[in-house]
């Protein structure tokens, strides 16, 4: 609609589409409102349009469709339907109401956990976007714009002197949707008339509650257990040569099965893709066929998406035969296995493998020591361990049967460990075998005919809102939690994050975070399917030689994947002083503001955190709902913990943390973990932990210590003491010593001033002078 429009309102204002949609849109873009008569009258209307010249009529039952951003069309069960197949409606997006007031049991019984709302209408939803009403799924008649209750008008009509019983339900009708009808067994001897019952009607009920069909019975039918049975009623009445005669315009039409799910989202330049995860990984084997999909430089191999290479026993369509053998074991859809190790042609296949059996991958960073993977695991139940065999700083296999030396006595498969009490099966990915261990390739072996059948009829099951894929996170407390994401967060945040980069089938592009990073396990290898491009794994782990090797060896133009998938990215009409100084501009679909203390918006401009909705948001933290709702809003506001300034552009400037997590690099290093490991040692009474500039990583992590009288440590005993029980990456680049720390005013310590001690450190300004 445009300021030119004249806009005839034919639904009461005290209905959200004249008062909402109708008033305030009229604020946003100046169109002219034309009430017609105080009430619907449509000859009214057509005198006001003729008049008033209207270009648009406001106020059908069709608008309500319209005002909704995100819609799906869900069966019994949730599960969405083909479409063009009927089913119950379902929406989501800012149009939704908050809540009923007082009454969060109806509140939560009609909004779903992840904020669909189920409207209760049986509708068909076209290619087209528009939506066709079938039926009610609810008892509610939709007249109009108007719901009316069955149970209402029986109540009323029983209240007459000759009704016995009442039975009322909708029927369709050309007109408005559907009407009220009315069944009646009076009192015998009674004469009751279809004109008499709407007369009783008249000044007791709204005119649009008033039955417009009433018949009359002797008696109702009834179901086994005694009860009336509207359905048989219903199905009487629609055979009635009054009804007949009057809907004879009504035409039911049948619609096809589609391919594509019944899905919608009207909001940017197309959809949101309803696509699984495994739904996109067989379209890109059929779409970009022969293209190559990953080249792993150091292991000399090369996938493409579809056909396999003479000396690569695999490409991205025999995932499936790994599926069938994830399957095989006894693993179902929506168990979750876990992953550990580096990147790696193993590691691409498996995310692959995983997604195609409805498993739910959780990656497990490969730095990570015998503690981190135990509470890794354990806090998700994984069934199963896929793991790489050997790595420069450390031994898998070793640090997995430290955890489970049942491992020794036990066949493959089934593995019982005090230690790990969920995990049963433990893969390597190496042809050694090793105790109580399946290599890789023997499961891909268990692959049958009807295990890869089974792959592809599980496709059919798997919902784009299911989980897909857990990336670990640590809290504020320091123990890692277990982000959730589902197939809708995987697929599109890959699409949108990386087609702002201009990618295209004809990239290649350097990874250089490990696959457990949301970044490369998701931005990368999702969106390469996608989009065609080609992945290129110059190096197991970051190595700045191997990568310049790879840029050159396979004529790369130095795109590097060395940022995760998040809520901005730049885009190339973006000038240099923007690239510099933000981290991009707003992703498409995303629901971005900047709050104060109180989570009330700021002025454009101006400092507060940044909370995030929209698709791209996990589904929460595995096994802690505690953590899920602290950290996501009943809303379902995302709240980051970062100190933003949003730009009146779109893009974002980040000025601070709100929380103490360090960032480095791609991790994030947390005090509160490192203070407590190091307060476990003898010799140390009291330790601090904070975050200082590093040219290199952003960040590093600066350690001050309060030793004991007499103890006589050093910064090289400190930092050995932390090898074995946390991942190199959180141990700290600096550590200093001091007989006390400095206090505020509380008596708490206060390590601003400790920061402001160490930067002026002779070690660190020397060392930072020479990065630069």
């Amino acid at each position: 609609m445009i300021e030119s429009y004249n806009l005839c309102a034919q639904m009461q204002c005290c209905h959200v589409g004249t008062s909402v949609v109708g008033i305030v849109a009229g604020l946003h873009v100046g169109f002219t409102l034309v009430f017609p008569s105080p009430k619907f009258n449509p000859k009214s209307s057509i005198e006001a349009i003729i008049q008033e010249r209207c270009s648009a009529v406001f106020g059908t039952p069709a608008m309500y469709v319209d005002l909704v951003a995100k819609l799906k069309v869900v069966d019994k069960e949730g599960k969405m339907v083909p479409m063009g197949s009927p089913g119950e409606l379902w929406a989501r997006g800012y149009t939704v109401m908050l809540g009923y007031w007082g009454d969060e049991a109806k509140t939560r019984e009609t909004i779903t956990a992840d904020g669909w709302l189920k409207t209760g209408d049986q509708v068909i939803l076209l290619e087209s976007g528009h939506c066709k009403v079938v039926g009610r799924l609810k008892e509610a008649i939709i007249r109009g714009s108007d719901n009316v209750f069955p149970k209402e008008i029986e109540e009323f009509f029983l209240s007459h002197p000759d009704v016995v019983d009442a039975q009322a339900f909708g029927v369709s009708d050309a007109r408005w949707g559907e009407e009220m009808c009315l069944y009646i067994r009076p009192k015998d001897g009674s004469s009751l008339t279809e004109e008499h019952m709407k007369t009783f009607c008249k000044g007791k009920v709204a005119e649009f509650r008033i039955p417009r069909y009433v018949r009359f019975l002797d008696d109702f039918p009834r179901n086994m257990t005694g009860k009336v049975d509207k359905k048989i009623l219903k199905e009487q009445f629609l055979q009635d040569k009054e009804y007949k005669e009057v809907n004879e315009q009504i035409l039911r039409k049948t619609y096809g099965r589609y391919a594509r799910p019944s899905y919608w989202f009207e909001t940017g330049s197309e959809p949101l893709s309803p696509l699984t995860f495994g739904q996109l990984i067989e379209w890109a084997a059929e779409e970009y066929a022969d293209r190559e999909a990953l080249v792993s430089v150091y292991e000399d191999l090369r996938l493409t998406f579809k056909e396999a290479k003479e000396k690569v026993p695999y490409c991205v369509r025999q995932a499936d035969h790994l599926a069938a053998g994830f399957l095989a074991l006894g693993l179902n859809p929506g168990n979750v296995i876990a992953v550990w190790g580096f990147n790696s042609t193993n590691f691409y296949l498996i995310i692959l493998a995983a997604a195609r059996a409805g498993l739910i991958l959780a990656k497990v960073d490969p730095s990570y020591q015998a503690p981190e993977l135990r509470h890794c695991l354990n806090q998700v139940g994984a069934k199963l361990l896929i793991a790489a065999e050997t790595d420069i700083t450390q031994n898998y296999y070793q640090t997995i049967h430290s955890l489970a030396p049942e491992l020794d006595h036990c066949a493959a498969g089934q593995l019982c460990s005090e230690q790990l009490p969920e995990l049963r099966t433990v893969v390597m990915t190496r042809d050694l075998t090793q105790p109580g261990a399946y290599r890789l390739d023997e499961i891909i072996s268990l692959a049958t005919t009807e295990g890869i059948a089974k792959v592809q009829e599980i496709q059919r099951s798997i919902q784009p809102d299911d989980g897909i894929t857990i990336h670990y996170t640590s809290g504020t407390t320091g123990s890692q939690k277990a982000a959730l994401h589902s197939h809708c967060n995987v697929v599109n945040g890959s699409y949108t994050f990386c087609g702002r980069q201009g990618l295209s089938k004809s990239h290649r592009v350097c990874v250089q975070m490990q696959c457990c990073h949301i970044g490369t396990g998701i931005g990368a290898v999702v969106a390469s399917l996608h989009l065609g491009f080609t992945l290129v794994f110059p190096s197991p782990r970051f190595d700045p030689n191997s990568s310049i090797k790879a840029i050159i060896q396979e004529r790369l133009p130095g795109y590097g994947m060395t940022e995760g998938l998040g809520f901005f990215a730049s885009v190339p009409e973006d000038s240099m002083e923007l690239t510099f100084t933000t981290v991009g501009k707003a992703v498409p679909y995303l629901e971005l503001k900047v709050v104060d203390k109180e989570g009330k918006m700021v002025p454009m401009g101006s400092p507060g955190e940044l909370w995030v909705r929209g698709y791209i948001v996990m589904l929460g933290y595995w096994g802690d709902e505690a953590k899920t709702r602290e950290t996501i809003t009943a809303k379902g506001w995302l709240k980051t913990g970062d100190q933003v300034i949003l730009l009146e552009s779109g893009h974002c400037k980040v000025v601070g943390r709100l929380k103490e997590a360090i960032i480095r690099g791609g991790d994030n290093l947390f005090p509160s973990e490192i203070e407590e490991l190091f307060c476990q040692h003898p010799d140390v009474i009291d330790v601090q932990a904070f975050g200082v500039p590093d040219p290199r990583w952003g960040e590093e992590m600066c350690l001050y210590i309060r030793q004991r009288d007499g103890a006589n440590l050093t910064e090289e005993a400190m930092k050995a003491y932390c090898q074995g029980k946390v991942a190199e990456f959180r141990i700290p680049r600096y550590v200093r010593f001091l007989d006390d720390f400095p206090k505020n005013t509380t008596g708490k310590i206060d390590k601003k001033k400790l920061k402001e001690q160490f930067l002026k450190d002779k070690a660190f300004k020397e060392f930072n002078k020479n990065a630069f």
